[in-house]
């Protein structure tokens, strides 16, 4: 299943167990089965989840007071990383000025579309990226390189028919121009890893990069742990690339595969909006942002805090280290935020601190309170829908910031 699937029906599965306030042993195997299933579905290490089960069994003797969901929640979490971790990062350095980066991958797996993503990506970072066409074999290499560069990323090509000399033709240009990263994309002619490794191993030692990227598609799921083990025997200074993860059933079979594999990875989300992005692999956040915690959602926004709000802007309230502040809003939204404060003052501390109340506020008690606050009803209501449009707001921007936390964007190596 596609991985936002897959995070989906996890999530489905831990919100079920957190609403269970007493799990016994057969409620317990039929979530673990549950889960175990989905887990299997998309590809993850039968090895894992053999574990996963047997540790799980323990919980099952715990006393009844025990929060048996979010024990099973932390040893699926601790074991998925365990087997995901490849034990070193893509982040690493060079010393070398500019950097030469070498694409290397099998036929159809789009390195060429991949190694022009990269280029434009850190030239967003603030590089000066330049990109050499070193495929002799296909007659087309050269305008399709410049085709998916988008004309943003200088290009170079020629009638040379020896690779070797074409990238050396190609980073002796760009040197002299002061590129600081140049990128040679090669032929992506070969079916076998084997011929093409062979092939680009040698290759490489004419050109000597700072760093070797293999481009993989995630779609061959656990199959890319012999192609990953050869890349990293074959490349001392290599890197993998996992494209395509949000579009297959078997990218994390592909992530478990390649960092059983120890080696370090990057992965690309080809074909979606957020292409353009590369993140450098590590287990732990990649697996907390896959198995969203329900035990640990974000507060929700409260009229306490709406209010505290709206009087730091009216420089009403003390602002920590900053003494007070003055108003940045028109007059005509002090007036409005000087009218729902005098509101929210009609209003109990409960509805001030728990939202399922405002949620669930009758006409009755919102008459109530304008009365007390000497309002027409109206702006009352007003009040409310401003409140939870902030509230969303508010909830929208925290999970946003949870599953980006420890999100690594991926970067050149550099001195």
């Amino acid at each position: 299943m596609a991985f936002d699937e897959l995070r989906g029906r996890l999530g489905r599965s831990f919100e079920k167990m957190r609403e269970t306030s007493k799990m016994d042993e057969m409620m317990l195997n039929s979530f673990l089965k549950e889960i175990t299933c989905t887990l299997l579905d998309a590809d993850f290490p039968k090895l894992a989840l053999t574990e996963i089960e047997r540790q799980s069994q323990d919980i099952i003797n715990l006393p009844a007071s025990s929060n048996k969901g979010k024990l099973i929640y932390e040893i699926i979490l601790t074991e998925l990383v365990s087997k995901l971790d490849p034990g070193r990062s893509a982040l690493f350095l060079v010393k070398s000025e500019p950097s030469i980066v070498m694409f290397i991958g099998l036929r159809g797996v789009g390195t060429t579309k991949t190694c022009a993503k990269y280029a434009r990506y850190h030239r967003k970072k603030g590089f000066r990226p330049a990109l050499v066409c070193a495929d002799t074999f296909n007659t087309n290499a050269f305008f399709r390189l410049k085709k998916v560069a988008k004309y943003e990323v200088p290009v170079y090509g020629s009638y040379t028919t020896d690779p070797a000399e074409l990238a050396a033709e190609g980073i002796a240009k760009f040197k002299n121009e002061k590129r600081d990263l140049i990128i040679v994309d090669t032929s992506d002619r070969h079916q076998q890893y084997s011929t093409l490794f062979e092939e680009m191993r040698l290759l490489s030692e004419s050109m000597n990069p700072d760093l070797i990227v293999y481009v993989m598609d995630s779609s061959i799921g656990q199959a890319a742990f012999d192609q990953a083990q050869a890349f990293k025997q074959s490349f001392t200074r290599g890197v993998v690339i996992v494209a395509n993860i949000n579009c297959n059933s078997k990218s994390c079979g592909a992530i478990s595969a390649v960092a059983a594999a120890k080696c370090p990875m990057i992965l690309t989300e080809t074909g979606e909006k957020n292409s353009e992005e590369f993140e450098a692999f590590e287990a732990k956040p990649f697996v907390r942002r896959l198995l969203e915690n329900p035990w640990d959602k974000p507060q929700e926004y409260t009229l306490r805090q709406m209010y505290r709000h709206y009087r730091r802007e009216l420089g009403l309230e003390k602002k920590l280290l900053f003494g007070y502040v003055r108003p940045t809003c028109s007059k005509l939204e002090q007036e409005k935020m000087r009218r729902y404060t005098t509101i929210m003052e009609s209003m109990t501390d409960e509805e001030l601190d728990k939202p399922n109340l405002v949620k669930q506020m009758s006409e009755e008690r919102m008459m109530e309170i304008a009365e007390a606050s000497k309002v027409d009803v109206q702006k009352v209501v007003q009040m409310m829908k401003k409140y939870k449009m902030k509230a969303k707001s508010y909830m929208e921007v925290e999970m946003r910031i949870r599953n980006e936390s420890g999100r690594r964007r991926y970067t050149v190596p550099t001195s």
